[in-house]
């Protein structure tokens, strides 16, 4: 059990210490997103984890992440928090290589790795893969490995969602025209053919 002051003091101590803190599986601790986005520092939440979702079918936290992402770009502060994916293995069950982050790092080294998650250039997911997502003259661009169905999403007020699925065919790439459209920020989701999904990190269009 915690209290807002706990969670707060937690996080502070390990920030100051040179580490990123993330909530971990706050569908499977069964919080309101408004309880996290109210504890400052937080680099951002876990959005899948395999021991959550193995044991009690609850390891997915998406919609509390569009809620955390829909109150803190309002904030004072206005972070965007980020998301991650991992295996849980507290337990003696098979919760393994079922979610993880993929980083985009200069070279093989702690360092390099280290700043690439500082900048944010990492993704969090269950198999496929995202080679590129950008924004350029009014498109957004995604290219991604095979998959039956890319999302993008913002925050609901012009823009909501888009999603683009062939029937029969997989997706490597697609584009969206957002132009003209009041978006805050955007994030990408593509899933595999055998359902298996990968989150992007948030774009800040503001």
């Amino acid at each position: 059990m915690w209290t807002q002051d706990d969670a707060q003091e937690f996080v502070d101590w390990f920030t100051a210490r040179g580490n990123m803190v993330f909530f971990a599986h706050p569908n499977g601790c069964k919080l309101d997103h408004r309880d996290v986005s109210r504890v400052r520092g937080l680099e951002g939440i876990e959005i899948f984890n395999s021991g959550c979702e193995t044991i009690l079918k609850c390891g997915l936290s998406e919609s509390f992440y569009d809620n955390l992402l829909f109150l803190n770009y309002r904030t004072p502060e206005g972070t965007l928090p980020r998301c991650i994916a991992s295996d849980d293995a507290h337990l003696p069950i098979r919760d393994f290589f079922k979610g993880w982050i993929v980083v985009k790092a200069k070279e093989l080294t702690r360092a390099a790795i280290t700043e690439a998650l500082l900048d944010g250039s990492f993704y969090a997911s269950r198999g496929p893969q995202i080679f590129d997502f950008y924004i350029e003259d009014g498109k957004a661009y995604f290219r991604c490995s095979p998959c039956r169905t890319i999302y993008l999403f913002s925050d609901g007020r012009d823009f909501g969602h888009y999603h683009r699925e062939d029937a029969g065919e997989l997706l490597t790439h697609a584009e969206f025209d957002i132009a003209g459209k009041r978006i805050p920020y955007l994030r990408a989701v593509c899933v595999d053919a055998e359902g298996y999904e990968t989150w992007s990190q948030p774009i800040d269009l503001r």
